[in-house]
């Protein structure tokens, strides 16, 4: 799985997912991700050397738990968010968006909620950095 492929699947999603939360959470951890377990929340991961368990945070449904994120591999960064409308398949429906200011750039992320918005603009913003591969 590649970044860029992590950045759709976030645009696409509708709503938060335990799946995308895990993938997010591993990308971060430097961790190859395997699956979503049948263990409530948890995911399987490859760590290099053995499969194992973790959990994540819910990064595509809270607020607070994406802005920890970003907090954590930024700092305290200025950022705005809200909702725009966008015509999307001849369908105007409400989009969110979240702008993150980085000491460079204004990295932007688009997506169906305000987390699912923050979280696409947090990975481009690594992306950016040159932290991880596109």
């Amino acid at each position: 799985m590649t970044l860029h492929q992590l950045i759709s699947d976030l645009q696409a999603a509708t709503e938060g997912s335990r799946e995308l939360d895990a993938r997010i959470h591993c990308l971060v951890k430097e961790r190859e991700f395997v699956c979503l377990s049948e263990v409530g929340s948890a995911y399987l991961f490859f760590d290099g050397a053995e499969h194992l368990l973790g959990s994540a945070p819910a990064y595509t449904a809270s607020l607070d738990a994406i802005t920890v994120l970003i907090e954590r591999a930024f700092g305290q960064m200025e950022y705005s968010s809200g909702k725009a409308l966008a015509d999307v398949s001849r369908n105007i429906r409400g989009y969110h968006w979240a702008r993150l200011e980085t000491d460079h750039d204004a990295l932007y992320g688009e997506a169906n909620t305000e987390p699912l918005a923050r979280c696409v603009a947090f990975l481009r913003a690594l992306q950016a950095r040159g932290e991880r591969n596109g």
